[in-house]
């Protein structure tokens, strides 16, 4: 054979030579990601081999994320016409925000309330969010630190941490010792404003209590520029001060009520006060306190104190009414000169039964005859005296007891003398309480101008009407029946 033929099978029998494809590598700019594209391919059958891209890859120092599965999809399909995302790494997530919970209405609406019936009531706004000290009002949510990254090429790639929300403490609040929660520190109604929350102690109604603010109900105190008018109510935990008047409305709190201009309460308006009322007229209303009732007049009017009925001012007059004190009654003028029937009383324990619910046997100090009890004390001191005495003489001899008795005997004459001392020591506390409860009132009607016939007065039980026009007198119990005695103008007798 020639040497062209030689060579000529040499070339058809030589295998093949295929260029290897160009793999181009892309990576995003925040180097998470890498792309690859492949170029150059000369066959279309051609199988492009897994770890030639991963061997590209470690090349270039990518060595997380590898999405080996796709590389290799990618391989087997042959569609080296696509770009293909090879690498992908791991994103940051993020801290969450912090949060706050809220145990009260942050947007109230200021609806009139929803009847069982169906229907609305219109003076019922609940104006004021009311809390208790101690209550929570808001507990902070801590933000989290998120969990950090990783980067095609390994690297850690940091988290943003959560942001604190924004919350300040403000007048009346009290603070957690990790400072995370909020709480009352005192009674009263909730401001939030500008992320500041703060409690308030005062309500103040700049105006009139009606139609626009609807009944009050605040847990500390409340201020009333304006009038109460009819129909609403206003409740308080502690003082109520009206600088206006009061028309048919109620009026309620556990400590004082002062009405400036008076009020009239068109048979229906009432006063509940826990301490004292002073207001500078009623008429046609009933109030009820714990403490001591002061006005320059009252007309038609039913009012009850724990403590004392005080008139003061030029008429400080009673024209009508029922009236009834713990204490004592002082007034210019009683009655009329009409006759209008009223009647006046001093009744120590009404408030006790009545208000604070307590049994008689809890007030029976007010109703003790201390010159009975005392003579009852003395009768039963004698009688542990002479268990006394008989004591002595078995001590000493003189009373003669058989040796086998002597000892029971003795122990039978100390128990009955301390079972009379422990009854004495009862019953002198008793009368101690009685004393002191009496010395410390005066349970007097005064009057230091007229009181007119018509008036029916009842001191501690004892009952008189008055037949004729008295004046600068001092009604008061001695010997079972009520006395008039001359006062002086302060009150005195």
């Amino acid at each position: 054979m020639s040497q062209i033929g030689e060579n000529l099978d040499a070339l058809l029998t030589e295998e093949k030579v295929i260029p290897l494809p160009t793999l181009n590598i892309k990576l995003s700019p925040d180097r998470m990601m890498a792309f690859l594209r492949v170029s150059n391919v000369q066959d279309a059958d051609y199988e492009l081999d897994k770890d030639y891209i991963l061997e590209a890859l470690k090349e270039r120092e990518i060595v997380f994320g590898i999405l080996e599965d796709e590389i290799q999809e990618y391989c087997i399909q042959k569609k080296y016409y696509k770009e293909l995302k090879i690498a992908k790494g791991k994103e940051p997530i993020n801290g969450e925000d912090g949060s706050l919970t809220f145990h009260f209405d942050t947007q109230p609406k200021y609806l009139p309330k929803e009847l069982n019936d169906g229907s609305v009531d219109f003076k019922d706004i609940s104006l004021i969010q009311n809390v208790k000290a101690g209550d929570v009002l808001c507990e902070i949510v801590l933000p989290t630190d998120g969990t950090p990254g990783k980067d095609i090429f390994g690297n850690e790639v940091p988290s943003k941490a959560g942001a604190m929300p924004t919350l300040t403490a403000g007048k009346n609040i009290s603070l957690s010792d990790d400072e995370l929660t909020f709480s009352a520190a005192v009674d009263g109604r909730i401001e939030y404003i500008n992320d500041v929350i703060s409690i308030e102690e005062v309500f103040h109604v700049k105006g009139d209590v009606g139609p626009e603010t609807g009944n009050i109900s605040f847990n500390g105190s409340v201020i009333i520029s304006g009038n109460v008018t009819d129909g609403f109510r206003v409740e308080a935990k502690k003082d109520i001060i009206i600088n206006g008047r009061v028309e048919g409305a109620d009026i309620k709190t556990d400590q004082n009520v002062l009405i400036r201009s008076g009020m009239n309460g068109m048979k229906k308006g009432t006063i509940h006060a826990g301490g004292d009322v002073t207001s500078r007229f009623i008429e046609n209303a009933t109030v009820i306190c714990g403490g001591n009732f002061c006005s320059e007049c009252t007309l038609n009017a039913t009012i009850k104190a724990g403590n004392s009925i005080i008139m003061k001012g030029k008429r400080a007059a009673m024209l009508g009414g029922t009236y009834v004190a713990g204490d004592s009654i002082i007034a210019k003028e009683i009655g009329s000169e009409l006759n209008i029937p009223m009647e006046i009383s001093i009744e120590p324990e009404w408030y006790a039964i009545e208000i604070e619910g307590k049994s008689n046997e809890d007030v029976a100090y007010v109703f003790l005859d201390q010159e009975e009890l005392k003579e009852k004390i003395t009768k039963i001191e004698k009688e542990a005296d002479k268990f006394g005495s008989v004591l002595q003489e078995v001590v000493s001899g003189k009373k003669k007891v058989e040796a086998r008795q002597k000892t029971l005997y003795m122990k039978q004459l100390m128990g009955m003398r301390e079972e009379k001392m422990r009854e004495v020591y009862h019953l002198q506390e008793k009368l101690d309480q009685s004393t002191a409860y009496y010395n410390s009132h005066e349970f007097a009607v005064t009057c230091t101008g007229k009181i007119y016939p018509g008036v029916r007065m009842r001191i501690c039980g004892i009952m008189m009407r008055v037949e004729h026009i008295g004046t600068h007198q001092k009604y008061y119990v001695d010997k079972g029946e009520i006395i008039a005695g001359a006062s002086t103008a302060n009150g005195e007798a």
